[in-house]
């Protein structure tokens, strides 16, 4: 488990790349495909992640691909809209993090 690479995962490679084509193509590709705003690939993505967890033989690597991938990701509050957050990438979580440590502060 601690050299995925060398861990044969090709039977659930292949059933996501069966039943998710979609997720290998490029911006430009999904773009032409599919219609404005579709939110196709983001659910695709999401059962091929829980397809990969449950299937991939690669235990390990999928659940630090999940930790990270949480560890990542933050919420930002948008000023003058408590209520309201929206993803932010982290990125830019410096100055987005305290900007959204003060909203929250004025909000409580």
């Amino acid at each position: 488990q601690l050299n995925p690479a060398s861990i044969d995962d090709s039977d659930c490679e292949r059933l996501i790349n069966s039943r998710f084509p979609g997720l290998k193509w490029s911006i430009t590709g999904a773009r032409r495909e599919l219609d404005p705003f579709s939110w196709d690939l983001m659910f695709d993505l999401g059962v091929a992640t829980i397809a990969r967890a449950a299937w991939s033989k690669r235990q390990l690597f999928e659940v630090m691909c999940d930790f990270w991938s949480n560890h990542f990701n933050t919420w930002r509050v948008k000023p003058r809209q408590h209520k309201t957050v929206e993803p932010v990438s982290c990125c830019c979580v410096g100055w987005e993090y305290l900007n959204m440590v003060s909203v929250i502060g004025e909000v409580l």
